[in-house]
């Protein structure tokens, strides 16, 4: 039998709380040499910081923690430091259940449970028929229980994938792409046809084609009926650009 709750965790703010002399300890505990601990730490510590507010660039302030945003290296070190949370997850694997009890990408967590008493966090998907469980609460702040949530951008209810949803949302996307390129680049300047097709190719398809591995699990017909969207775009809109 697998997982019939799933659990979305939306860490807020997760690189900007991330206490960096608790990360240099456990790169060390890591086997991590000195002089390149020391390296990090000189690109990460003591550093200043300006936010933009009503598009306003505030004064400068010094930052205490939390990874850079934008920083190749933030999401590796990220990765290193919940580390430890991925290990509680796992410690007790049911051996009969096949299925993994969490599903971490970066500050993305998705918790995996059979019976509604091990899920602790932010969105509870709850299986149709199921009786309603308790509320839960973190930190006094009641958990939702929701009908959908958007893990990883994509779409996933109690049954799997939305993967119709799922298409539908990426062309969306795409289209509102080019509509901004169209209005704020394109009317009076037309593009040199080998400039579009670089837009294209690293813009508009890589929206397009997010998620579309999935459609892989499904019957070919259902694969045509969710792609539909999707050609209409490619023959419409991007053939017209």
């Amino acid at each position: 039998a697998g997982a019939s709750h799933f659990g979305f965790v939306d860490w807020k703010n997760a690189y900007d709380t991330i206490s960096l002399p608790l990360l240099w300890r456990k790169l060390a505990q890591r086997g991590l040499p000195a002089c390149v601990g020391l390296l990090l730490q000189a690109l990460f510590d003591h550093t200043n910081g300006r936010a933009v507010i009503h598009g306003c660039l505030s004064p400068g302030f010094a930052r205490t923690r939390g990874l850079l945003q934008g920083s190749l290296l933030s999401p590796l070190l990220f990765n290193i430091f919940i580390d430890d949370l991925a290990d509680q997850l796992t410690k007790f694997v049911d051996p009969e259940c096949p299925v993994p009890p969490a599903l971490l990408y970066a500050d993305d967590i998705c918790l995996l449970a059979r019976t509604p008493r091990r899920l602790t966090k932010s969105g509870v998907v709850v299986p149709r028929g199921s009786p309603v469980p308790p509320a839960f609460f973190l930190f006094d702040i009641m958990v939702p229980f929701v009908s959908t949530y958007k893990y990883l951008g994509v779409p996933v209810i109690d049954s799997g994938i939305m993967f119709f949803h799922m298409v539908r949302e990426r062309v969306a996307s795409a289209r509102r792409k080019l509509n901004l390129f169209r209005l704020n680049h394109f009317r009076d300047t037309p593009l040199h046809p080998h400039h579009r097709l670089v837009f294209i190719r690293t813009f508009i398809l890589p929206t397009c084609e997010y998620g579309l591995p999935l459609l892989a699990t499904l019957h070919t017909n259902d694969i045509t009926e969710c792609i539909e969207p999707l050609v209409e775009f490619v023959s419409s809109d991007i053939s017209a650009f």
